[in-house]
């Protein structure tokens, strides 16, 4: 979902469409000084920039961008484990703290339930637009496990994650939580990612890794 995300905001970036990014001179270098200081904030603040539009227009702004430059990337051995899944009867929600207008094309495509979305996100305002102010907690370490405790009905039987930010999340499956690295390790969660290899082995938890 990281992937996704970051390719969605450089895709506003060149196309201008994210009204609070207007007057920052360099808003990728903005976005990634802020993951260094603070990944949660950075997360929260992907939703915030998007303030003024409609739940609508940015759904179609991603929508657009999934269509052109994702969907033939998604991996399909994760679609092929969703649609397994499902086969047999599992629910299957997603979690991030990636913003759900980002990762609602996704979940479309994959047929999967928007309400089974977990996602970072701002209020709307009396006339549905979005404002700044982030829904708390976002959905990102210890707001992962608070947001799956809050929504689901029973403990899930299988969490996968991929980073540090999943940890406390995946600590909840009954049964499997499954730590997922695509190598080579992705510029930007390369230590989140190794973080979570030296906590899975440490806790015995099963590793699939992709090369």
């Amino acid at each position: 979902m990281t992937t996704l995300v970051s390719l969605f905001f450089k895709y506003q970036i060149e196309n201008k469409l994210a009204p609070g990014i207007k007057s920052i001179s360099d808003p990728w270098a903005h976005y990634r000084d802020l993951c260094v200081r603070d990944a949660a904030k950075a997360y929260g603040w992907l939703a915030q920039i998007n303030a003024g539009l409609s739940n609508d227009e940015l759904l179609e702004q991603s929508k657009k961008f999934y269509d052109l430059r994702f969907r033939s990337k998604l991996n399909q051995d994760l679609r092929e484990l969703i649609q397994n899944l499902r086969a047999r009867n599992f629910k299957v929600w997603i979690c991030t703290a990636s913003i759900k207008w980002a990762i609602a094309p996704a979940l479309i495509d994959l047929d999967l339930d928007l309400d089974f979305l977990i996602a970072a996100e701002v209020e709307l305002d009396k006339n549905k637009k979005l404002t700044k102010k982030v829904v708390e907690p976002l959905p990102y370490r210890p707001g992962k496990k608070y947001w799956l405790e809050k929504k689901l009905p029973a403990k899930p039987l299988l969490v996968a994650g991929n980073s540090m930010g999943d940890l406390e999340m995946m600590g909840l499956a009954t049964t499997l939580p499954l730590t997922i690295i695509f190598e080579p390790h992705l510029p930007e969660i390369k230590e989140s990612e190794e973080g979570l290899l030296i906590e899975a082995t440490k806790r015995g938890w099963p590793i699939q890794i992709f090369r």
